[in-house]
């Protein structure tokens, strides 16, 4: 996963419908990521949502 500016969040949700619920990050959860949170390298995002959702976020984030 690349990093990526802080809009990510509120386009998932706009173009898919699924919802980012929280960032794993290391040992670290970050549980309702704001759209000004800045994803890093090595985060894993916790997403609920249909499969056709989930699969337009990783889209999303992936570019």
């Amino acid at each position: 996963m690349r990093t990526t500016d802080g809009l990510w969040a509120r386009r998932a949700r706009r173009r898919t419908g699924a919802s980012i619920v929280a960032v794993v990050r290391g040992e670290e959860v970050i549980v309702s990521p704001t759209p000004q949170e800045v994803l890093r390298g090595g985060d894993l995002l916790v997403v609920i949502g249909t499969h056709e959702g989930i699969a337009g976020v990783k889209q999303i984030i992936r570019g």
